[in-house]
């Protein structure tokens, strides 16, 4: 804490603006170098587009942001969604790195309200089986989708699915709020 009170007022006598911040600890800097030859280097890119994502949408979600840092916000978003699709794509990196990655992906395009690439990323994401990670993605995604869309064949087909989902994900945890709540998102776009 004390450390970053001076970092500021350093910064402060040297005309920074809001939008600086200190460069990223030499640890990571590190780290980021050396991995591309590392094997652990896929789950870092992860790890560093789930802090990007946070950071993002923090600056986002501030209510006293400016447009200068909400601009910071939404290219750190962007930044986070590129990361992940280096990891998510190449069929060289292990299948559980990849499905985070989609995961992730799926997760952040939820909360830009990016329903169909939402779905994309948890169709992809879905494992042999049940998977119940990916379907609570992917049923929060297409009921977003369905709550903004028209009435047509193509959203009853969707209807049918979501329940589908919610009955499956029901059965392995029966008293969650959470799929309470979806449940009475799902009856409501019926």
């Amino acid at each position: 804490l004390a450390a970053g009170r001076r970092w500021r007022a350093e910064r402060a006598g040297r005309g920074a603006g809001p939008a600086s911040r200190p460069p990223p600890p030499p640890r990571l800097r590190q780290l980021r170098s050396t991995a591309s030859d590392d094997p652990k280097a896929p789950a870092l890119e992860i790890l560093t587009a789930q802090a990007e994502f946070l950071k993002g949408r923090a600056m986002l979600d501030a209510l006293s942001a400016s447009d200068e840092e909400k601009k910071l916000g939404k290219q750190s978003v962007q930044t986070a969604l590129k990361r992940l699709q280096r990891v998510a794509g190449p069929q060289r990196i292990p299948a559980d790195l990849r499905r985070r990655a989609r995961l992730v992906a799926g997760a952040i395009q939820l909360y830009l309200r990016n329903w169909k690439p939402a779905e994309n990323h948890y169709h992809a994401a879905h494992g042999p089986g049940t998977d119940p990670e990916a379907d609570l993605g992917l049923l929060q995604a297409m009921l977003g989708s369905l709550e903004e869309s028209a009435k047509s064949d193509d959203r009853s087909r969707g209807v049918v699915e979501a329940d589908r989902l919610l009955r499956d994900l029901r059965s392995t945890d029966p008293e969650s709020p959470l799929l309470e709540d979806l449940g009475r998102r799902l009856d409501r776009v019926r």
